[in-house]
């Protein structure tokens, strides 16, 4: 009896070390623009923050560089009307798209880009359009980033 109790601890030790290691979870960063009004969470392995010096209407928030690997960007933008079908005319396509709600607000995915590993999702408030875009991400680190998107204020002119 004794020749197994001393392989079944390291067995049990062993499987432990894995799943604790295994099981780590993502831990997020919060990003606010109080510029455009809004906050975001994204995942703290995206290191660098990127916003032109002109405050333009586009943020960044990547690992290495802004143009390869993990990375969202969001942008303000002027809308021109007052939801997304209206906003995109006849270009809409209802099975282009998925509704979601983002922020209180009807949002769009778009099913294009979601196909590819790399997610679109815009919403209008006010006279905002709001596009956060990721790419190389998960769907639950898109879903996290998505849910946890709040805005603030909407602002005047974006």
């Amino acid at each position: 009896m004794k020749k197994y109790i001393y392989p079944l601890l390291l067995v049990i030790l062993i499987v432990g070390i894995i799943s604790f290691f295994w099981s780590k979870k993502e831990t997020w960063s919060t990003y606010t623009n109080s510029n455009l009004g809004y906050t975001v969470e994204y995942p703290a392995s995206l290191t660098h923050v990127f916003t032109p010096q002109d405050q333009s209407s586009s943020t960044t928030i990547y690992k290495d560089t802004p143009s390869t690997g993990k990375r969202i960007t969001i942008s303000v933008l002027r809308a021109h009307g007052t939801s997304i079908p209206e906003w995109l005319g006849g270009s809409f396509k209802t099975e282009q798209y998925k509704k979601i709600t983002v922020a209180g607000g009807d949002a769009y995915v778009s099913k294009e880009t979601s196909n590819l590993g790399d997610t679109l999702i815009q919403l209008i408030q006010g006279k905002a359009l709001y596009q956060i875009f990721t790419v190389n991400l998960s769907q639950s680190e898109t879903s996290h980033i998505v849910n946890s998107f709040k805005i603030d204020f909407v602002p005047e002119n974006p």
